[in-house]
């Protein structure tokens, strides 16, 4: 398997507040690495330094990430559910021929119906639109070396969470691809070669 996040012995930190010191870690496709601890601990932090969305000198960001983290700041609350799929799709090029094929492929993944379509976003509930940024943001890390997600799994029904995490699953071990996630409570298995850095233990 292909290393696609490395790093030795580095410290991480955001302005004085050190969240990790002599931090290392080799991260490949196929893995998974669960970061948790207590709100405050620096779970957001450590995974945007790990997604190259904040730079650090020491970490070597190999691969390409699919990053669930703020998506739902991407979505206009002043058009409907489907003007920002199309809008998603074109910018993260996930329309190829098909629009209707596409948006069908969300509805299913996110577990929605065509209802929701026409309603503006700010209708929408919020574990509504999470659905659906999951869903957007899983298709695209199928096209992507590995998918990164900040507490996403904190809303949804049983039912839902049980389905994505299946998908999860199956984009580790049917793609091979890489999975981090940041979370307050631990999640079902999805890997063998699965990985939990727990921030509230000694840095």
């Amino acid at each position: 398997m292909s290393t696609l996040i490395s790093c030795e012995h580095i410290k991480i930190s955001i302005g004085s507040t050190i969240i990790k010191e002599n931090f290392s870690i080799h991260f490949s496709a196929g893995d998974v690495l669960i970061i948790t601890g207590s709100n405050g601990s620096g779970k957001s932090t450590l995974l945007r330094y790990l997604c190259g969305s904040y730079f650090h000198r020491g970490i070597h960001l190999n691969g390409t990430p699919s990053k669930l983290m703020n998506i739902t700041g991407g979505f206009d609350k002043y058009l409907s559910a489907i003007e920002n799929l199309v809008v998603f799709g074109h910018r993260l090029k996930l329309i190829n021929k098909s629009q209707p094929l596409y948006i069908n492929k969300i509805l299913e993944t996110a577990n929605l119906s065509q209802d929701i379509l026409p309603l503006k976003t700010s209708q929408l509930s919020h574990g509504t639109v999470m659905r659906l940024a999951f869903a957007i943001s899983y298709l695209y890390s199928k096209n992507r070396d590995f998918m990164v997600m900040d507490e996403w799994l904190s809303v949804g029904d049983l039912s839902f969470k049980a389905k994505a995490n299946e998908l999860l699953r199956e984009l580790v071990s049917d793609y091979g691809k890489g999975l981090i996630l940041a979370t307050n409570s631990l999640p079902p298995k999805l890997s063998q070669n699965q990985v939990i850095l727990d921030l509230d233990k000694s840095i």
